[in-house]
């Protein structure tokens, strides 16, 4: 029972929800208060000695040469620098348990960043994770490195000192007592005031951090519709209102600190007052009144560091919350201990599925059924809106059908091990995402393996191969943000060699050849007739000529199918799919201007 009473008051000091991250790291916590009990102990003995000091100064019959006082001089210097000493390791092994713990808690963070399914990513702003991952989390471990064992030390300074003070004079302690439940008080008041104010600041910071990662991700858009004053008289504001509210919340912290400083020095002139006149009464003696003295500044310091840290702990509690719901967020589905294996033999069916998204509840897919064979190779089409990227993210798994289910094999993609499913895909998304590494580590993100005789060949079915050796550094060469040093035709071919060098079962093209001239887009489309020849492919384009050998186009309209057939059978039979395919091969006639 003990145990756990001294338990809970321990986590009583940190975040909820983070305290988890620091348990892994309580040696350093055990040898951190070994050290603070030891140089505690050396803090409080000093006190006893200087009064020993300063009793025999004022004592003639024993006092008769500087001999005793030189010890004692002697004594202090060596008891100070081990006291240092201790303090120096006892700072050091805090510094572990929290730089530690912290640094888990980032890193957790981070993956759960990466584990958030899809929507998540939809509905939150980069500049406000970016804010928690880097603010949020700054601000816990400011909180529980140096401070935190201020906290500690100044507790058991605190606790051992007011023993002291007792023990030498019961008046003089009282009245220092007294004032303890006024400040307790103050702090309790101001903790609250504090925790809203710093919530408050902290979104703030989240949203101006948004403002810079949009405008600098932005930044063509800003400088042809020359919106630059627009965009910086946003952030001043925002930037103003931060002051402000940084303002508010350091003057509540302010206030309490200097109303518990006059509490305290208050009390020490009512103590000092009393003690002189009970030093004249005989009351008390000098070595005591010394003593007593040093012990009481010891009390003032601690509880002046006692009540600065349970601020910051409310300041941290606002400034975190945040960083808590993350935590607290529902990532994707991990694998299941018994999840089938995924081994693609026959088909591919959505059965009955309906899917809607957003606050709004917006049916983008109703009702729908299809089915693809192994080996096929299968063209979606259809007009802007009709559901054919929502498909495609139902099938890799990026959202979950709000009705219906998607099984391969008759077995429901839900029951197969995450990691596994989307290992049997390669993708080449309409929205194109390259990382800021080489093009040859961007072309074998997809995999862990190393095949030169793959990438060789990879490199010539996407075209890579027409201008990679033109680059400064040829395939080590970086390629910038997002593939920012690339045009974007070079983009496409690189997106489409790390499919193919991925070798997967089943190939998802979205618009894989939007940003080629027809010339090298025909080529490409050779290419990928011989390199996919027996791989299952679905095909989502807008352009009809690449898409007249399927073996199946299914047409896509207002999210539900609304046919199914072959090229001509289409043309004949499918009003949506011929209007499409008409538009787009009508001949251009041009006017003569009069």
């Amino acid at each position: 029972m003990k145990t756990d009473f001294i338990k809970n008051k321990v986590k009583a000091l940190f975040i909820d929800e983070i305290y988890a991250y620091f348990l892994p790291y309580r040696k350093y916590f055990v040898y951190g208060m070994l050290f603070l009990v030891l140089s505690g102990s050396l803090q409080l003995s000093l006190p006893l000695l200087l009064g020993k000091s300063v009793n025999l100064s004022f004592n003639p019959g024993t006092f008769t040469d500087t001999n005793t006082l030189m010890k004692h001089l002697g004594i202090l210097i060596g008891m100070l620098i081990l006291q240092f000493s201790f303090t120096f390791v006892r700072n050091y092994y805090f510094l572990l348990f929290s730089e530690k713990s912290v640094g888990t808690l980032k890193k957790d963070l981070f993956h759960k960043y990466l584990s958030y399914p899809l929507p998540f990513h939809n509905k939150n702003k980069v500049g406000d994770m970016l804010s928690v991952i880097t603010n949020d989390v700054m601000v816990v471990r400011e909180l529980y490195s140096s401070q935190f064992s201020d906290l500690l030390y100044s507790t058991f300074i605190l606790i051992f000192c007011t023993g002291i003070l007792i023990s030498i004079n019961l008046k003089l302690s009282l009245i220092l007592l007294i004032v303890f439940p006024a400040i307790i008080y103050l702090a309790s008041f101001f903790g609250k005031k504090i925790r809203k104010t710093s919530k408050e600041t902290q979104s703030l910071y989240a949203g101006s951090n948004s403002v810079i990662e949009e405008d600098l991700h932005q930044i063509r858009s800003i400088k042809i519709f020359g919106k630059e004053r627009k965009e910086v008289s946003l952030f001043a504001r925002l930037t103003e209102d931060i002051i402000q509210k940084t303002i508010h919340n350091s003057l509540f912290r302010s206030f309490f600190s200097l109303s518990s400083s006059f509490i305290i020095i208050a009390a020490l002139i009512v103590i000092l007052w009393y003690a002189c006149i009970m030093v004249v009464k005989n009351e008390i003696v000098i070595a005591d009144l010394v003593t007593f003295i040093v012990n009481m500044i010891f009390i003032i310091n601690s509880f002046s560091t006692i009540t600065q840290f349970f601020g910051n702990l409310e300041r941290s509690r606002g400034a975190t919350v945040r960083l808590v719901e993350l935590l607290n967020e529902k990532v994707e589905t991990e694998d299941f201990v018994n999840s089938s294996p995924m081994d693609f033999q026959h088909t591919i069916e959505f059965k009955n599925i309906s899917l809607s998204y957003g606050e709004a509840d917006v049916k983008v897919l109703d009702g729908l059924n299809l089915e693809i064979k192994k080996g096929e190779k299968v063209a979606i089409v259809g007009p802007n809106g009709s559901g054919k990227s929502s498909l495609l993210n139902l099938l890799l798994r990026l959202y979950t059908p709000t009705g219906g289910t998607v099984e391969i094999d008759g077995v429901n993609i839900n029951q197969i091990g995450l990691a596994n499913y989307r290992s049997k895909f390669g993708v080449v998304s309409q929205d194109l995402e390259l990382f800021n590494r080489s093009v040859i580590d961007n072309i074998r993100y997809g995999t862990e393996t190393i095949d030169d005789s793959r990438l060789e060949s990879v490199l010539a079915h996407s075209n890579v191969i027409d201008f990679i050796n033109d680059l400064p550094e040829k395939e080590h060469t970086k390629v910038g943000k997002n593939g920012s040093c690339l045009s974007g035709g070079q983009k496409q071919r690189v997106s489409l060699a790390r499919a193919l060098y991925k070798n997967a079962d089943i190939m998802i093209l979205d618009e894989a050849t939007s940003a080629l001239d027809s010339s090298l887009e025909e080529s490409i489309k050779a290419n990928l007739d011989s390199a996919l020849s027996d791989k299952t492919l679905i095909f989502v384009t807008h352009k009809f000529s690449l898409i007249e050998n399927f073996d199946k186009i299914i047409v896509l309209d207002s999210g539900k199918i609304s046919a199914i057939g072959t090229h001509q059978q289409l043309l004949q039979l499918n009003k949506t799919y011929a209007t499409l395919y008409h538009l787009q091969n009508r001949p251009v006639t041009i006017k003569k201007v009069a």
